[in-house]
């Protein structure tokens, strides 16, 4: 995809180039992301995802003689780790506010409300009978979305009854 684009569009300029990565390569990185995305210790994965960002963004006037940290700093862009990460943790809010429906009616995400703790996401315990079951519930959506929206601060896990532009505000 990078290939195709750079070899369509001859100009290496920051805001075209942006224009291109926001129409072009976003879609197809976060197309259904928060099911399909790489867990946060998949090393190996995360780093072919991110692959295609730094290969793109290495084209662009000014940045070859900075990192990839510093790149996505100056055209104020998140990793492709981060932005999949903001992705579940939206989708825990709209299940969680019942705007979608819950991933699972028995095994779905289940948010509680402690005095002292604020909301709290927990998926039900079942049991596992090998390392490969293991591993694909450490990978699952509802594993690491809950992981991520119990990591979030007390009073954003709070918010509730706003609308969704407001959570993604924050």
């Amino acid at each position: 995809m990078v290939g195709w684009v750079l070899r369509t569009f001859s100009t290496r300029e920051k805001d075209p180039m942006l224009t291109i990565c926001n129409s072009q390569i976003w879609p197809i990185l976060d197309y259904c992301s928060p099911l399909w995305s790489p867990g946060p210790w998949n090393y190996k994965e995360i780093d072919l995802l991110e692959k295609t960002l730094r290969s793109f963004t290495r084209h662009i006037k000014g940045m070859k003689e900075l990192d990839y940290g510093q790149w996505l700093k100056a055209l104020n862009l998140y990793s492709i780790q981060r932005r999949h990460e903001r992705y579940k943790v939206i989708y825990a809010y709209k299940i969680e506010e019942g705007l979608v429906q819950n991933i699972s009616k028995d095994n779905g995400l289940i948010f509680t409300y402690h005095g002292r703790h604020g909301c709290r996401c927990e998926i039900p315990k079942f049991p596992l009978y090998n390392n490969r079951a293991g591993k694909a519930r450490d990978n699952s959506f509802a594993l690491t979305a809950c992981n991520l929206w119990n990591a979030l601060p007390r009073h954003i896990r709070n918010i509730s009854g706003k609308n969704i532009e407001f959570f993604r505000g924050i």
